[in-house]
């Protein structure tokens, strides 16, 4: 056979294919390793970032390790308070006098209030939130809307078509018989009503209305993630906050108004399956859980009473820059601190440069991000500015536990806000957010104790850190910044 071969002259063209084969091979090896290596930084950022942390941790560079120190600042003069109101927040005809206004951190201490307020409804429930999980919390709150219904309380509930994406009819049709009615904001189905604007309009809300006197908002959604690790969740970090008072409520029952009326009802179809689970099982294990959580819960939790509130929300159009007009009023009127919390930290130019314009006057400002973000394209593209804050003197924490959820702000001890706005393009260009707003010096420093508290459990990144990363994850986060009006 070699013999036959040699004879035809086969071997020289075997040598060419050979030859071809492998250069080929090369070719498109070394054309792909850029792009293999960029992508693998993407998959193994966090644990990039953990092992130069690990690398810089102790090695005395300049910033490395550094106290957080804030400036002093003199308690409120209620001769004052009406001249401080108007500076730090411009409209002050739009506060109004909340009763009693609690702080609650994460979802050891939110998802208790919240499902005590439901279970002792008498009247009226309204929820409005962008993620609502079919899984063990999830059915928590389902069993408790359940059981108000059930009494007959009106319950209603909106959910965002993509957030919520993953609740089927099984679930809705099973809400439904027991009186509670659901609807869904821009739900995929309908996409073709308004095609990419209509995919792109989120409703990123968190509001929880019962019996037009407690009010619930901040940045949780429903789901496992949200609950203590304790509690068998995901331990994310974040904030909520409980407001009593009827004129808050009345606020938020408006906002929630103007998303029930956009949402379509949900799609149940009853008799498909047996029920997913035993509703009095439910109950058992969440009457459970309240008795485990209640007590520690009512300790820990922070109240004021008599607090000026503004409620904020965003809508379409005329009123889609409100809540960045608020937080750029604050910003501007600062003259010890601006700390920060947020999610999805992209700020646009004009955020940017109210926040390097009170560094220069020496206001410090500090920003606690994830370092393992839920949504990687857009943490990312949130490290693509990193250099140029920390270049200004602007401090970034990466909170390395879990995922950062929340979206907080303190400003000199006096201004506060909890909400469901990111500091990035899609709350301030695409989706429905609201929040509430406080004018009030204990509530203030209580947001800004447990800021200091979280930074205390985060990394800080420094300049030396920042730039020690591999070219590819610059490379990515400069690609990724390029989306950013889509984050």
């Amino acid at each position: 056979q070699w013999a036959f071969i040699a004879n035809a002259n086969v071997a020289p063209l075997l040598a060419i294919l050979i030859g071809a084969g492998i250069l080929t091979g090369v070719f498109f090896g070394v054309c792909s390793y850029p792009f293999t290596v960029v992508f693998m930084s993407y998959f193994y950022d966090a644990k990039i970032r953990a092992k130069q942390f690990m690398q810089l941790k102790g090695t005395g560079a300049p910033g490395d390790s550094r106290p957080f120190a804030l400036p002093s600042f003199p308690a409120l003069d209620a001769a004052d308070t009406s001249a401080l109101l108007q500076r730090y927040c411009g409209d002050c005809a739009a506060f109004t006098v909340a009763g009693r206004v609690r702080l609650l951190e994460n979802g050891a201490q939110a998802y208790p209030e919240m499902l005590a307020a439901i279970m002792g409804a008498r009247q009226s429930i309204a929820l409005e939130t962008y993620i609502f999980r079919a899984d063990k919390f999830g059915l928590y709150f389902a069993e408790a809307l359940k059981d108000a219904a059930r009494r007959g309380v009106k319950t209603r509930v909106v959910v965002d078509g993509f957030g919520s994406i993953a609740l089927d009819e099984q679930f809705y049709a099973e809400c439904a018989e027991a009186g509670v009615a659901f609807r869904v904001f821009h739900a995929l189905r309908a996409v073709w009503r308004g095609g990419f604007g209509f995919l792109d309009r989120r409703d990123h809300r968190k509001i929880l209305i019962v019996d037009g006197h407690i009010s619930l908002t901040g940045g949780l959604n429903i789901g496992d993630e949200y609950a203590s690790v304790s509690d068998g969740g995901g331990g994310w970090q974040d904030m909520h906050v409980r407001i009593d008072g009827a004129e808050i409520a009345a606020r938020f029952k408006t906002i929630f108004e103007e998303g029930w009326s956009k949402a379509d009802p949900a799609p149940a179809r009853s008799g498909v399956r047996p029920p997913r689970s035993d509703g009095a099982e439910i109950r058992a294990a969440l009457q459970q859980y309240l008795g485990r959580n209640n007590t520690a819960v009512r300790i820990a939790r922070f109240s004021s009473e008599g607090v000026p509130t503004r409620i904020i929300s965003n809508r379409e159009l005329i009123e889609r820059m409100k809540i960045k007009r608020v937080y750029l009023q604050a910003i501007r009127a600062a003259r010890a601190y601006i700390l920060i919390e947020n999610a999805f930290f992209i700020p646009d130019r004009d955020v940017l440069r109210a926040l390097y314009k009170a560094r220069r006057s020496g206001v410090v400002v500090g920003v606690v991000v994830a370092m393992k973000g839920d949504v990687q394209i857009a943490a990312l593209a949130s490290r693509a500015l990193y250099d140029e804050m920390l270049v200004r003197g602007i401090r970034i924490f990466e909170y390395k536990q879990a995922m950062v959820h929340a979206k907080v702000a303190v400003i000199d001890s006096h201004w506060a806000t909890v909400s469901s706005y990111n500091l990035n393009q899609r709350s301030l260009f695409h989706d429905l957010e609201a929040g509430a707003l406080f004018f009030d010096e204990p509530f203030a420093s209580a947001v800004r104790d447990r800021w200091l508290n979280v930074i205390g459990q985060c990394n800080e990144v420094t300049l030396q850190l920042h730039r020690a990363r591999p070219w590819s994850t610059a490379l990515l986060e400069s690609f990724c910044y390029l989306f950013r009006y889509w984050l």
